[in-house]
């Protein structure tokens, strides 16, 4: 993944108004990674002026789903994480949904101004799920950094 394109392109901006650092879990690689999803958001208000966005945003959610959850699973797994496979499954909810989205587009990319609302509603999830979810996380990495 590549965070730190020009967004004048259609790519990503490390300028991100909605991401709080409050939200870090405090390994910086999971932390790049989650913020990379709420630019996400600011990509996809470009995409409704520009369909051709839709294909990098897909893109990105594929290798994103792939990378940064095998990145998280190994961080729950090295610390034992006691809901590891919830989250697990959680996860490949959300690799199943990236894999239609882009079967979508590859089927049809006419039809990718259709796709805007649905790749909308999965970065939201997403999000919801770093904030809610992931953000248990930062008492994992701050046990790996500090052992008791």
């Amino acid at each position: 993944m590549e965070p730190n394109k020009d967004s004048q392109n259609g790519d990503f901006s490390k300028e991100n108004k909605i991401w709080s650092d409050d939200l870090q879990v405090g390994d910086p690689a999971i932390d790049n990674q989650h913020q990379e999803v709420f630019l996400l958001t600011q990509l996809l208000d470009q995409a409704v002026r520009n369909s051709s966005v839709i294909e990098k945003i897909l893109t990105f959610l594929v290798t994103y789903t792939d990378e940064h959850f095998s990145d998280e699973e190994a961080l729950m797994s090295r610390q034992s994480f006691e809901g590891i496979d919830e989250h697990k499954d959680a996860h490949e909810l959300f690799r199943v949904m990236v894999i239609k989205l882009k079967n979508d587009y590859e089927s049809s990319p006419e039809q990718a101004s259709k796709l805007i609302f649905p790749i909308r509603k999965l970065i939201d999830e997403i999000i919801d799920h770093i904030i809610h979810v992931d953000y248990k996380l930062k008492a994992l990495r701050q046990n790996e950094i500090n052992p008791s």
